[in-house]
């Protein structure tokens, strides 16, 4: 019932024109009664849920919609949401355009545009000043499945910003993974992962400027075929194997898996510190080729720290029976475990030789000194030498002002080489030269025409 006179006391907003303290206008009063009982009628019918279509637009004034619920039609680019200020719109997408990020006037995620797809939704709000900022952006499609590396370059995460990859090269040839797009400038990631393996760059960017698949790894080790790796014994995994280790080594240490396969290498594998390269036993044939001249090595200069192989098979290809397996100057703390090496008749397991360290790999204490390293449970199947030990001895300081500073003793101490056995070792055993000490031998086991211990 209308009411025609009376003193209000109420509370002031941009819904009532009344003042309080001051006698009613009843033209107010029963605007604000007509307000109210149209805000309950609209509850009553479900109209606040309601959705308005809008037609895209460069200008698309989705705030003059009646209603919160906006479903954008048409494929036409946005570049603005109007000026309606003080708004707040839940936006869905009946097809493909592409929304364009401002800065100032309509804010989204990530700072980068979004192409939008069927059922997509957001929500946006309006400020005092009319700009526009998206608070959320949900894609209909969580996530898309494709078959290879190439099927997902060829997308860039615009219908969908997870995927799911079946293979590398070809679907189920290990590759696998999930990947999420990551948006705007990601040009050091891809630079940092030259083979992909983590970092997958479109084809229309292959720099990740403007975005790049990153694989979800969680706690997974590296493995080699992320990287390219293929394992047959003829495709030439050298390149594929090191990137996979060089990541890890970035990334700051971790695990380097080399599944079942053959993989063969013309170049020797450079380890790295904190980065351990772990196989399959048997099942993980490393192949050497003559070009490679042995398995493993290390930068000039570096000393590699908490690293090792354990678990893989070695085997000489045609040509490099004359080839030193390990061909290392200064490790620390490393492991080597579960090896079988054959067909090396005429070569070497392993030979260290301290050298200065320039480049330490970023390890603390990079003295140069091969130290507290463990070589276990290793038979080789032939080979001439077992192993060469060769410390180096450090100069005293001298009246002479070229040689006035020490230069200390590169040692080669306290590590322990155990369970190790060798069949037809033709020359000799082990070799231990210089500044060497305090080294541990448990079981091992040489059977040959070899000389066993040269001191």
């Amino acid at each position: 019932m209308p009411f025609t006179s009376g003193v209000y006391s109420g509370l002031v907003n941009s819904f009532n024109a009344a003042v309080s303290g001051t006698i009613i206008d009843p033209a107010d009063w029963n605007d604000l009664f007509a307000d109210i009982e149209s805000a309950l009628n609209d509850v009553s019918a479900g109209s606040i849920y309601a959705t308005t279509d809008v037609a895209s637009a460069s200008t698309c004034n989705i705030g003059a919609a009646a209603t919160a619920s906006v479903r954008i039609t048409g494929t036409t680019t946005i570049t603005s949401l109007g000026a309606s200020t003080n708004r707040f719109r839940m936006v869905y997408f009946a097809g493909a355009l592409t929304l364009t990020h401002n800065a100032t006037s309509l804010i989204l995620p990530g700072g980068v545009n979004i192409t939008t797809a069927a059922g997509d939704a957001a929500i946006v709000i309006s400020d005092a000043s009319g700009n526009w900022r998206c608070l959320s952006y949900q894609r209909q499609t969580i996530s898309t499945y494709y078959a290879t590396y190439a099927a997902l370059q060829a997308a860039t995460g615009g219908s969908s910003t997870a995927a799911s990859v079946g293979g590398r090269a070809t679907s189920g040839d290990g590759a696998d993974g999930a990947f999420r797009w990551l948006a705007g400038n990601q040009t050091a990631l891809v630079t940092a992962d030259p083979q992909h393996g983590i970092y997958v760059p479109p084809t229309s960017d292959t720099t990740g400027a403007s975005g790049v698949w990153a694989r979800l790894t969680t706690d997974a080790p590296y493995n080699v075929r992320w990287f390219g790796a293929v394992g047959d014994g003829s495709t030439n995994d050298a390149t594929a194997i090191q990137a996979a280790i060089t990541y890890a080594y970035t990334a700051g240490g971790g695990t380097v898996y080399m599944g079942e396969g053959s993989w063969k290498i013309s170049t020797p594998i450079a380890l790295k510190s904190f980065v351990r390269i772990v196989g399959d036993g048997h099942a993980s044939k490393i192949l050497v080729t003559s070009a490679a001249a042995g398995a493993f090595t290390q930068s000039a200069g570096s000393q590699v720290w908490g690293g090792g192989v354990e678990n893989v098979r070695i085997v000489a290809d045609t040509g490099a029976a004359g080839s030193t397996i390990f061909n290392l100057t200064s490790i620390q703390n490393c492991v080597f475990r579960g090896l079988v090496v054959d067909g090396f008749t005429t070569g070497k397991f392993l030979s260290i030789q301290s050298a200065t360290v320039s480049s330490p790999d970023t390890v603390p204490l990079a003295t140069g000194n091969s130290i507290f390293n463990v070589w276990d449970d290793i038979t080789v199947y032939g080979c001439a030498t077992l192993m060469d030990l060769f410390g180096k001895y450090g100069t005293t300081p001298t009246a002479s002002p070229a040689n006035s500073s020490p230069v200390p003793d590169l040692v080669i101490t306290q590590n322990v080489y155990r369970a190790i056995t060798v069949y037809n070792l033709t020359t000799k055993g082990i070799t231990i030269k210089g500044a060497c000490d305090t080294e541990t031998f448990q079981d091992v086991l040489l059977y040959g025409s070899a000389n066993g211990v040269v001191l």
